[in-house]
């Protein structure tokens, strides 16, 4: 079986800040990986399964869908099915968060298999945070907090700070659900219990918060522990905890809502109906700009409560039909997000289908492509090379050349060699070209024994090589070609088939100001003929 590719690094950074809470930046990294994938299913499905975990965060639930369910079965028919846990946890709390927390269930306990199976704690801890609001959405109280028990457990044995603070506050909301319902059912003493539970678990929350640095939470956390400590009829705490958390409400709306309904409702209970009054319209303004019906639910309850302590019935009134008429607009809302739950769902199974057609109709264009950008990439590297050595030719030599001009005074010394062989027309004539071929391939590798991989080696033509050296000055350059003449001359030629001796001549030039590659290639000619004239086998210098 082949080994599954390692995820992208650049995708693996995208997670890093998702983790981070950087949802702009984890987006932009994950889109640039989605367009690199290009024909690779594999890839391209990791980076579409990141860009829903990406909307998912961002509380756009419908598009994490729309992005995660087509994507989710390629993985599951490879080895990389192992990474799916937060897939599987994220499709089924945006479900539940569309109003479907049933189908979301079912994802959330693949979540929790998958993590068991594999041991992997910070997954295991996630399936049963996110599993246990999907089951108090269907109002299973017990059951979510059992689940929200072993996520909490698990995250505190782990060091995971962030998901025992969160887990907390959770578990700590359901008995404060569940108090508050048993208050619009007037069952206070029901609503008492609730409560006492609510600020065992929010106490806890507040300490973990603190431990962990979870400011955001710890807010959150003072204001419902506060409430709860009005359902209990306990409000001296209730002052001090509103205060520590006004802080955090002023850069959040809805918290500033909460915070409101609590100072009304320790008001109402405190016999100062005015202030309860003004606190709680003004949490009401703040809930409905903020959009959260839940809140606002509650805050029509209190308000319909108070008008209904004082006698002001009709105004009571008023605020139940408020309330009466959210209730409907909440259930038709979210009917409506089911069955778009369910559309979603179909697009994304038929978008899965037809992106999987299409890839297989153009993975031969594909192919096609890419064996032509080989051969167009071949062609070009052939056009620069020489065939016999497998040197660089003239035009190969010209096009490297080029970047040590362009570096303009940073290369502040470059030096030429202009290299031929002797008397080679000796070797063709007596021994044949196939020989004279021999020689050629067996004198580039000795040139080649000597020169660095910024240096570059080019065959001109014929017997003539050339090389170019960087940031090498003059006289170095010529102790390096006095090694390659030495080289040459004591090789054992016999080996290639011929009994000429075999010697070469070389020119060396150092760039000056004004050089070209052609005035430095004539410079080192001269130097060469001169070493040829001097009688070969020998190296000289060029004049300046």
């Amino acid at each position: 079986m082949n080994a599954t590719p390692t995820m992208d690094p650049e995708l693996q950074r995208a997670y890093g800040l998702l983790d981070q809470g950087q949802l702009a930046a984890a987006r932009d990294l994950a889109q640039n990986c989605l367009e690199t994938a290009q024909e690779d299913e594999l890839a391209t499905s990791r980076a579409a399964i990141a860009l829903g975990l990406i909307a998912a965060y961002d509380s756009r639930h419908e598009e994490a869908m729309q992005r995660l369910l087509p994507h989710v079965p390629v993985l599951e028919a490879t080895e990389a099915r192992h990474e799916l846990g937060r897939a599987y946890s994220v499709l089924g709390f945006s479900l539940g968060m569309l109003g479907d927390p049933e189908r979301g269930l079912e994802w959330a306990s693949k979540a929790l298999a998958l993590a068991e199976q594999q041991g992997a704690a910070r997954e295991l801890v996630r399936a049963h945070l996110n599993r246990a609001v999907l089951i108090s959405q269907m109002g299973d109280w017990q059951l979510a907090e059992q689940s929200l028990s072993v996520g909490i457990e698990q995250a505190q044995a782990h060091g995971y700070g962030l998901s025992a603070c969160a887990g907390l506050s959770n578990l700590a909301e359901i008995h404060l659900t569940q108090a508050l319902r048993c208050r619009e059912l007037h069952d206070d003493a029901a609503a008492a219990r609730h409560a006492q539970d609510c600020s065992r678990w929010y106490e806890r929350a507040a300490e973990a918060c603190i431990l962990h640095g979870q400011k955001s939470i710890l807010g959150e956390t003072h204001v419902k522990h506060a409430r709860a400590l009005v359902l209990q009829g306990q409000l001296t705490g209730v002052p001090a905890l509103l205060q520590l958390a006004a802080p955090v409400a002023a850069e959040n709306a809805a918290l500033r809502a909460e915070l409101g309904l609590t100072r009304g409702m320790a008001a109402a209970e405190g016999g100062r109906e005015q202030e309860a009054r003004e606190a709680l319209e003004r949490a009401l303004l703040t809930a409905q700009e903020c959009r959260e019906p839940d809140l606002t639910h509650q805050i029509l309850f209190e308000l319909s409560h108070l008008e209904r302590s004082y006698g002001h019935l009709q105004a009571a009134l008023q605020r139940y039909e408020q309330r009466h008429q959210l209730m409907m607009e909440h259930y038709k809302r979210r009917l409506r997000m089911v069955a778009r739950s369910a559309e979603v769902w179909a697009e994304a199974e038929q978008a899965r289908l037809s992106a999987r057609a299409a890839i297989q109709r153009e993975a031969a264009l594909i192919r096609s492509q890419a064996e032509l950008m080989a051969r167009a990439a071949q062609l070009q590297q052939d056009a620069m090379c020489d065939g016999l050595t497998e040197l660089l030719n003239r035009r190969g030599l010209e096009a490297q050349a080029r970047a040590f001009w362009d570096a303009g005074p940073e290369l502040s010394q470059l030096t030429l060699a202009l290299i031929d062989a002797d008397h080679f027309k000796h070797v063709n004539d007596q021994c044949g070209h196939a020989v004279g071929d021999a020689v050629l391939k067996q004198l580039a590798r000795l040139l080649q024994q000597d020169i660095r991989a910024s240096d570059v080696l080019a065959r001109l033509g014929g017997e003539e090589f050339v090389l170019l050296l960087p940031e090498r000055p003059l006289g170095e350059a010529r102790q390096i070609c006095e090694r390659v003449r030495q080289r040459v001359a004591d090789f054992d030629w016999s080996r290639c088939g011929t009994s000429q001796p075999v010697s070469v001549s070389i020119g060396v030039a150092q760039r000056q100001p004004g050089d070209d590659l052609e005035a430095l290639l004539c410079r080192a000619d001269k130097a060469m003929y001169s070493a040829k004239s001097g009688g070969r086998n020998c190296v000289r210098e060029a004049g300046i």
